[in-house]
């Protein structure tokens, strides 16, 4: 469902000041198609926590993620930007 507007419509929710007031943590990433999961973890956690890569296993980082998202409303926005050969 290429070209519908979707991410447009997500990104104005994302930006608008009541959802920015309502959340106390929000993160968006753009995953292809071929993602990595440790990368993926990595630029939430970024994202959440404002820390840099620390190179860490997938499962110490979604722990970690897990620990800082804790007792908090949070949104995430995983965007699909896969690339489609015409």
């Amino acid at each position: 469902m290429r070209g519908q507007g979707k991410t447009t419509i997500a990104r104005k929710v994302y930006n608008c000041d009541n959802t920015f007031s309502h959340f106390d943590v929000r993160a968006w990433c753009i995953v292809c198609q071929t993602y990595n999961r440790r990368k993926l973890l990595q630029e939430i956690l970024s994202q959440v926590t404002s820390s840099k890569d620390k190179g860490d296993k997938d499962d110490i980082l979604a722990d970690e993620l897990r620990k800082s998202l804790m007792c908090k409303r949070y949104l995430i926005v995983l965007d699909d930007m896969w690339d489609f050969m015409a």
